[in-house]
């Protein structure tokens, strides 16, 4: 990964997800997971917390000390999987634009 990578994961030459990280986020020079999406055959079958973990090891031995996610406040799927991860909330920001509020998360790399 240099900056933004997309990567798509296998299993036993199955399609199982696609995720998008940034390496380096201007906002606050980190490392944010821009997305997981895990295909409805292999939901609920750990392989999203295989990847977020896989995505931690190698952002880990590259030196960095911790991985940022974000998403919108409402969406408690999600926030509770990112916990199940390993994340635990950072902030809540709010868009001013659009007025939605985010939930930023952070976990720290070990």
């Amino acid at each position: 990964m240099y900056n933004g990578q997309w990567r798509i994961w296998t299993s036993e030459n199955k399609l199982v997800g696609v995720s998008y990280v940034l390496e380096w986020s201007p906002a606050n020079e980190k490392p944010w997971v821009g997305t997981v999406l895990i295909h409805p055959v292999f939901q609920c079958k750990g392989y999203g917390r295989k990847i977020l973990a896989m995505i931690g090891d190698e952002l880990h031995q590259r030196g960095h000390k911790a991985l940022f996610a974000a998403c919108p406040i409402n969406q408690d799927p999600w926030l509770q999987f990112l916990g199940k991860c390993g994340f635990q909330q950072f902030k809540v920001e709010k868009d001013d634009t659009t007025s939605k509020e985010y939930m930023i998360t952070v976990k720290p790399l070990l």
